[in-house]
């Protein structure tokens, strides 16, 4: 088996993913996004594409030295992101041919759940409350979002979230109301994460 092709696909707004193929039509993909840079990480995949075309895509190791070391400069987020999108493909490209998970081949389950996220939109306090509630009902205990326009309150240096200044987000019972504006990041996960 052989790298037959690698392909990237940019995504608009943000995101390149990259499609690798192997001479016998295995598939692997990867996302070597870097927000703002695209098209800088495209075209790292212009060496990436001379260098391993041919070689065996199984080696994936082997792929990753040579590219991060084979050149006289190592590399920086741009060669980093496209050879983290090539890896990933990689990897999927393997796990498919054996019929097993990446995961399997990286050492095993570590967890049976991962506790995620969901991103929301808004602009006006109201609109952001009304957000983090539908997303608290469909079960997620913490949010990701960008400020309001309504929001008035700047952060002091060296101040933990109870010193911001200018916003307290309502307290309402049965509300983890530190994971849902604070992104999760004033204290433990609940235990049963």
């Amino acid at each position: 088996m052989k790298i037959g092709r690698i392909e990237t696909f940019y995504v608009p707004p943000r995101w390149l993913f990259v499609r690798v193929e192997s001479d016998d039509g295995a598939v692997g993909w990867g996302e070597a996004s870097l927000e703002g840079h695209a098209e800088a990480v495209d075209g790292a995949f212009e060496a990436l594409r001379d260098r391993f075309i041919g070689q065996d895509p199984h080696r994936i190791e082997d792929i990753w030295q040579v590219a991060y070391r084979g050149g006289f400069y190592r590399g920086g987020p741009v060669l980093m992101s496209a050879l983290s999108g090539l890896d990933q493909a990689l990897w999927d490209l393997k796990g498919k041919t054996l019929g097993i998970p990446a995961w399997e081949m990286l050492g095993g389950k570590v967890r049976d759940k991962v506790r995620a996220y969901a991103w929301i939109g808004g602009d006006r306090p109201d609109e952001i409350g009304a957000a983090a509630k539908a997303r608290a009902e469909q079960g997620f205990s913490a949010v990701k979002m960008n400020a309001t326009a309504g929001w008035t309150g700047w952060v002091r240096p060296n101040c933990s979230t109870r010193c911001w200044s200018g916003f307290a987000p309502p307290r309402k019972p049965g509300w983890m109301w530190d994971s849902i504006f604070m992104g999760a990041s004033t204290g433990p996960w609940p235990g049963n994460w």
